[in-house]
């Protein structure tokens, strides 16, 4: 019985050539607006406890830096809470990673403070 309702199938299909065309289309339309319809919260939005900053500063050198970016970012004594301090630097980039516990705080509004 199965087999005869899939050979009754594929031969309805191969001499109606527009089915053929029209599902596709049809199945890709009704999925698009069923995912404009969805409501998708499958991941809650995150705030992760870490922050990085890059200092971008054309034509100085890597010790200069340093001195003038890095080590007073490091040495801010405002941000209470933070677990650990990454910086690194090289010619006209600098980065400092700040990393602390979920939800403790946020260091986004202590940089502002930081010149």
């Amino acid at each position: 019985m199965f087999e005869a309702l899939i050979n009754r199938l594929t031969r309805a299909l191969l001499s109606f050539k527009w089915v053929n065309i029209s599902l596709p289309i049809f199945f890709i339309e009704a999925s698009g607006f069923g995912l404009t319809q969805i409501n998708q919260e499958i991941i809650p939005p995150i705030d992760f406890p870490q922050t990085i900053v890059l200092a971008f500063n054309p034509g100085a050198k890597s010790e200069a830096l340093r001195d003038e970016v890095t080590i007073p970012m490091e040495d801010e004594g405002g941000i209470e809470r933070i677990v650990n301090i990454e910086s690194t630097y090289s010619n006209r980039v600098g980065s400092i990673n700040a990393m602390s516990e979920f939800g403790t705080i946020s260091i986004k509004k202590h940089l502002k403070d930081v010149g």
